[in-house]
């Protein structure tokens, strides 16, 4: 109801806005911008726009930002002149609906993303909370371990640059790059106690770190080329609710596992397996989309000429 019909209403709205102003003794004030962030469809997108089949199709730039930005509603408006307070303004509301909307439950490619997003951070945390205790309790120097965390940290900084730079490169299959890091972040942390030596686990960490950085970076991305773009602040949404009830899964099991076994072996066998498993139910990814498109797609009547 607001594609390509956003200009038209913005004038309508800008007017109305006027007349209210006008009417409320406020000629004086200076004129608030209209928009808010979280109205634009693209708010969370990380990637090139150039990426965006929708971006290429518009005439201008300009265009393309007034197609995928929101008016605010009369209630907005209302509220916004009112000067007043609110618990929880219309702004708030219509995020939250947006964000939470259920409906999106039935893709199966928005399933299996959502699935892959909770089991990586199930096991995402294990490491951050286990190397330097591991790297202790094998006579490595306490200072020397507590880096080790750095070097993870230092691992994902790089990774999210280069990852960033590679997704705007044209003919860049951002699903194959997710699939292939994310697995080698879970093998890497499989066989991280293949070896407690100093320089095996600065390996590691550095490893671990570059390879679990698309994790961010390319999730928005998959978003889009998987659902739309229309679909981000949805998916993005219900992705966020998926990964944080599996992040506050993921450490207390991993804890389990350790005190159940009295050794770090068992919490990386688990966290590696989990972030490996993330991505392998990713791999048929692709194609469980392009079959769930064409299985939406109405079917010609009977005796269509276009069926012919």
């Amino acid at each position: 109801t607001r594609r390509h019909t956003i200009s038209g209403r913005r004038l309508r709205t800008d007017s109305e806005c006027s007349q209210k102003s006008l009417r409320s003794g406020r000629r004086n004030q200076p004129n608030r911008d209209p928009q808010r962030p979280f109205y634009r469809d693209d708010i969370f997108y990380g990637g090139s726009l150039n990426r965006l089949p929708h971006y290429k199709s518009q005439q201008s730039s300009v265009g393309y930002h007034m197609s995928v930005t929101r008016l605010p509603t009369a209630t907005d408006v209302a509220e916004e002149e009112s000067g007043s307070c609110y618990l929880c303004p219309e702004s708030v509301r219509r995020i939250l609906t947006t964000m939470l909307d259920l409906s999106l439950l039935k893709s199966p490619s928005f399933l299996v993303l959502a699935i892959s997003g909770g089991l990586t951070m199930m096991g995402f945390y294990t490491p951050f909370m286990y190397v330097p205790d591991r790297a202790i309790k094998a006579n490595i120097d306490a200072s020397t371990a507590m880096f080790l965390v750095s070097v993870i940290g230092i691992g994902n900084t790089v990774g999210r640059i280069v990852c960033g730079l590679a997704s705007s490169l044209p003919g860049v299959n951002a699903l194959v790059v997710n699939n292939v890091f994310i697995s080698v972040g879970g093998l890497l942390t499989i066989f991280s106690g293949f070896s407690l030596t100093e320089g095996y686990q600065f390996f590691y960490a550095a490893g671990f770190g570059l390879s679990i950085s698309v994790f961010a970076s390319l999730r928005s991305i998959l978003v889009v080329d998987l659902l739309g773009l229309e679909k981000l602040t949805n998916a993005f949404g219900l992705l966020l609710l998926f990964q944080g009830v599996a992040a506050a899964m993921g450490a207390p099991l991993a804890g389990a596992f350790m005190d159940a076994t009295g050794s770090y072996d068992a919490s990386f066998y688990l966290s590696g397996s989990l972030i490996l498993l993330s991505a392998v139910i990713c791999y048929p990814l692709k194609r469980i989309n392009a079959w769930e498109r064409h299985s939406g797609q109405p079917k010609p009547a009977i005796g269509d000429p276009s069926k012919s």
